[in-house]
Formats: structure tokens, C-alpha cells, sequence
């Protein structure tokens, strides 16, 4: 089922920020909510907050690593946006709902096999930008 407006809302907010961060390719928001949109409608496991923040940084994580695949993935990069996590998740999220590190690479995993390994969806802006060409 599709996330509730709210949380998708708070999921996407929190993906802007994770990518201002980290500094991640232009077209990664898009890419983002595409990504959560599947996920999201093919697992019930996004229910609350905490899901939502999870499952959001996963997804930023997997797009940071895609997107140095050809390169090694820069792990002050990787260091900077779990330490932003953290930071984000103690301002937001009561100590109960916190995620443990194996935690955050389990829902990476279950992301990837939701999206059957197809870590590239296509977005409005693929197609905007496919068209324009």
C-alpha cells in the first residue's frame, strides 16, 4: 500500500536534507522518491516515523554507492551522512525506534530485493530529460 501523505512528505523532507549533506548527483531527489514509492507499495514494512527515517537513509546510502560505483565510494561521505543521521534520528526519533547499524544495511538489502535489483528507476525527470533530448 502507498505511504500516507504525511509520512511520504516527512520521508521526502528528510531525503533533501540527506542529499544537501552528502552532496549527492543532481537528479538524486527524483530518484529518491521514486525509490521510496516502490518500496513503499511493495513491502508493508513502512508504517511510522522511524520506518519512514530508515528506510530513507537507506536509500540515500544505496544511491551514494551507485553513484561511485566507477570510483571508491568516499567513506568521509558515508561517515558524514551517518553521523547526519544520527543527529537526525536523536532530534526526531524516541531511543525505542532507534536502528542499529545492521539494521540500516538489512532494509538496504530488502530495498534492493523489492526493487529487484532495478536501483534506477525512471523518474519524471528521466523522462522530461529523455524527451528533451
Amino acid at each position: 500500500s502507498a505511504l500516507p501523505r504525511g509520512l511520504r512528505k516527512v520521508g521526502i523532507d528528510f531525503v533533501e536534507q540527506l542529499i544537501e549533506c552528502v552532496g549527492l548527483p543532481s537528479g538524486s531527489l527524483a530518484r529518491a522518491g521514486a525509490i521510496l514509492d516502490i518500496y513503499t507499495r511493495r513491502t508493508a514494512r513502512v508504517t511510522d516515523l522511524g520506518s519512514v527515517l530508515l528506510t530513507c537513509f537507506a536509500i540515500c546510502r544505496l544511491i551514494q554507492k551507485t553513484s561511485q560505483a566507477s570510483a571508491h565510494a568516499r567513506s568521509m561521505d558515508l561517515r558524514r551522512l551517518s553521523a547526519f543521521f544520527r543527529k537526525s534520528m536523536s532530534a526526531l526519533v524516541p531511543q525505542e525506534l532507534r536502528f542499529e547499524e545492521t539494521e540500516r544495511c538489512k532494509i538496504e538489502q530488502e530495498i534492493l530485493m523489492a526493487l529487484d535489483w532495478q536501483i534506477y528507476p525512471p523518474t519524471t525527470e528521466s523522462w522530461l530529460c529523455a524527451y528533451m533530448q
